[in-house]
């Protein structure tokens, strides 16, 4: 497979008094190797997540350790006995809160469970692979989230809108 490169060509122009060039210089730098035509990547902002999705410094903690074992053909995570024993080992959570912290991911939609110690990262948020992968997984992700909004408008005896309120409310399908 062949591989190309991907990089910044920078070129510096010395002009006189009157605008005329005196010399040019360019420099080259190679940023990425692409084989096969695309850029695999894992881009992910942490720092704030826990606060925008409102989930606690544990359950951050569990998910920043489960990131490392993404999947990159589905964005899945597999999470048996073995490796929440070491998520305990290595952060010091209790077993029995490392349940509380994915049960918090799922209701925060950081994770879905797909079935019994499998989840899914939000693939809107998380992308690990090529893009036709992260499309795919976004396409799962919707077949396992139910996504409703109402509107509820608050009218005078005009008819004219005064107030309306929106609210989203999501449910996971169980695919069991």
């Amino acid at each position: 497979m062949a591989k190309n490169r991907i990089g910044v060509t920078t070129t510096k122009i010395e002009r006189d008094s009157d605008g005329n060039i005196i010399s040019t210089q360019e420099k080259s730098h190679i940023i990425s190797k692409v084989t096969g035509g695309e850029i695999y990547f894992t881009k992910m902002f942490r720092d704030d997540l826990g606060l925008l999705y409102g989930v606690s410094r544990n359950a951050m903690m569990v998910f920043m350790e489960m990131a490392s074992k993404i999947k990159m053909a589905d964005q899945q995570i597999y999470m048996g006995t073995i490796e929440k024993r070491e998520i305990v080992e290595r952060t010091g959570i209790p077993q029995a809160s490392i349940y509380n912290c994915l049960s918090e991911l799922c209701k925060a939609q950081l994770l879905t469970r797909v079935v019994n110690s499998v989840f899914m990262v939000n693939p809107y948020l998380f992308g690990t692979g090529s893009d036709i992968s992260i499309i795919d997984s976004r396409n799962k992700w919707n077949s396992h989230i139910e996504v409703s909004m109402m509107i509820k408008y608050k009218t005078d005896e005009n008819g004219e809108i005064l107030d309306r309120k929106v609210s989203v409310h999501t449910n996971e399908n169980s695919l069991l």
